[in-house]
């Protein structure tokens, strides 16, 4: 990326500078710098919260300075990296710099005005309090649950009338609500109703990540502080199974240090874990100020009973969803694998010195893998390879669009350079796509008759050319993938593909092929066989290697396309 570019120069007032991410779990992401401080890090409390093993908890800021963007590492274990260097101290950001926070790489730009990303925000945060959590009162909701406690310990009753007023009343509620976001705005609306509590919430475990996170929240119509849970309290219930109270937690010396209870002031807070066929769905947490509004032992097995339903409710919906995703994925499936096959070339050209071979072997999930071979009038070939972020109908769009703009702009190159072509490509990128869609390609041109190959990297795995020999090279020249931003100076490299070469160009769906022990095919594994196989027709070489990658991740589910486009340079006398 071009590291001559002006440095950012943008007050809290202009259209608000951007983290893009170009590499790790969460690529494609967006994040607008809209605080004058940004922190990255693993824990909640981040204002950017990245679930990455190697990124600490609190890892780095981003800071505002006048008009200037700065990065700060936090002491963080790993460092933060600027354009691959470790920061000494705060450092001035500069537009497309890289920052590499963990195994995450973020890419500093200034937000297009065409940007349609829209921020949201729960208004929940779980503070870790150090485990300072003193139950007042706690009922058992499993047989996990344990009375190893000195408070007040019961187990689930026999329901009084209110109760079963309340019970009945959720029941009429959640036996007609399949859809999750709608069940869940039921069920904190009856809480907040019965127990009239100054704040509520439910927060789901979510899979991905392995955390709570909030769906439905209830805070005073005037309040706009964020409701601060305490994590002792949420890791209580969850690990423990049971319902508990804590009560005037203030006048506790152990809660002095605790932001979550003191500074907000909460004089009573109640937990319920979400159980359903023994595993915690998640929680539902209410808390009072009032000094003279504390929980008791009945609303204690009010919310019990409350979340033992839900639980159950909240299973269905989820149940139910997930057989919805998969009848429209699977429909988003065919309609998109039409569409990928309708891209692909229907035949590859007949030269006297190359021969041209490719594939894609969609995965279960379609990808957005592309590839293209175009014969130009003056007998020249254009290569062509993309990778889409994403998957499905959107993924394979953008590809058929992308498909279209290079067949019409490489009939231009006689009077473009490539470089040109490329950077035309991008523009039409960020003009007609979302933030979180990008694309990575390969654009050469290959002129069979003085074997030169020319090509520009929009940042995509590097192709690989090997010579008869087994020398190998990497093909690195071009610049950050399409999408990202407008106005990046692209580069090109020309070189030479001698008798007996080959050059490999292939997706990332190669390298990221896994067995069923979680290993990767890997980039050392495709030289190996490619020296072993560079002798062979292009057509064989292409399905040995495919074979080869089926054989490594045999039993393993496929998550992304595998894609191969092969040229292989004939001695003359070869094709007699």
């Amino acid at each position: 990326m071009n590291q001559t570019l002006d440095r950012a120069q943008h007050s809290s007032d202009d259209a608000p500078c951007r983290l893009v991410v170009e590499e790790g779990e969460q690529k494609g992401m967006v994040f607008p710098l809209r605080d004058k401080v940004v922190s990255v890090g693993r824990g909640p409390d981040n204002v950017i919260q990245i679930i990455d093993p190697r990124m600490s908890r609190n890892h780095t800021l981003f800071i505002l300075n006048g008009s200037q963007w700065l990065v700060r590492d936090l002491g963080s274990k790993n460092g933060t990296l600027l354009n691959g260097r470790a920061i000494p101290g705060d450092q001035v950001l500069g537009h497309g710099d890289r920052i590499q926070i963990g195994d995450t790489v973020f890419a500093f730009e200034l937000e297009p005005t065409h940007d349609g990303h829209v921020e949201t925000s729960s208004g929940v945060r779980v503070l870790d309090d150090h485990g300072m959590l003193v139950p007042s009162q706690i009922l058992r909701m499993s047989e996990k649950s344990s009375g190893d406690s000195t408070a007040p310990l019961y187990t689930m009753p026999y329901a009084g009338n209110r109760q079963l007023g309340v019970l009945y009343r959720l029941l009429d509620v959640t036996s007609i609500v399949l859809n999750l976001d709608e069940l869940l705005e039921k069920i904190i609306d009856l809480v907040q109703e019965t127990l009239k509590p100054d704040r509520s919430g439910i927060l789901l475990h979510d899979e991905r990540y392995g955390i709570l996170l909030p769906r439905a929240v209830r805070r005073p119509p005037d309040s706009t502080d964020d409701i601060i849970i305490s994590n002792s309290i949420i890791t209580k219930s969850v690990e423990d199974e049971v319902a508990i109270i804590v009560s005037d937690a203030p006048r506790d010396a152990r809660f002095r240090a605790s932001d979550s209870i003191v500074i907000q002031r909460i004089h009573s807070a109640l937990c319920a874990p979400l159980i359903f066929n023994n595993e915690v769905l998640g929680v539902i947490y209410l808390d009072r100020r009032r000094p003279s509004g504390s929980f008791g032992e009945e609303d204690l097995k009010l919310v019990a009973g409350i979340a033992k339903q839900s639980a159950v409710a909240i299973a269905n919906a989820c149940f139910h969803s997930q057989l919805l995703e998969q009848h429209a994925r699977a429909r988003e499936l065919e309609i998109a694998r039409t569409i990928q096959e309708h891209l692909l070339p229907k035949s590859m050209p007949e030269l006297d010195n190359f021969e041209i071979s490719g594939t894609t072997r969609p995965a279960y999930m379609v990808g957005g893998d592309y590839f293209d071979v175009i014969s130009l009038p003056d007998g020249r070939l254009v290569l062509a390879i993309a990778d889409v972020t994403g998957k499905g109908v959107p993924a394979a769009i953008l590809l058929a669009a992308i498909r279209t703009a290079v067949q019409i702009e490489v009939r231009s190159l006689g009077n473009e350079t490539l470089a040109t072509i490329v950077d035309r490509i991008n523009q039409m990128v960020c003009r007609d796509t979302s933030n979180s869609m990008f694309v990575t390609m390969v654009l050469g041109v290959l002129d069979p008759h003085t074997r030169q190959f020319t090509y520009c990297n929009a940042g995509h795995v590097h192709p690989l050319l090997c010579l008869a020999d087994g020398t190998l090279r990497t093909l690195e020249s071009g610049g950050t993938l399409l999408g990202v931003m407008p106005g990046i100076n692209y580069e090109t490299e020309t070189l030479e593909l001698p008798p007996g070469g080959m050059l490999l160009m292939y997706s990332d769906g190669v390298t990221d092929a896994q067995n069923v022990k979680g290993d990767m095919f890997g980039q050392q594994r495709i030289i190996n066989y490619l020296r072993r196989h560079v002798g062979e027709p292009a057509a064989d070489f292409r399905r040995g290697m495919l074979e080869e990658v089926n054989r490594f991740s045999r039993d393993a589910e496929a998550f992304d396309d595998v894609t191969i486009l092969v040229a292989k340079s004939l001695d003359r006398r070869d094709t007699f």
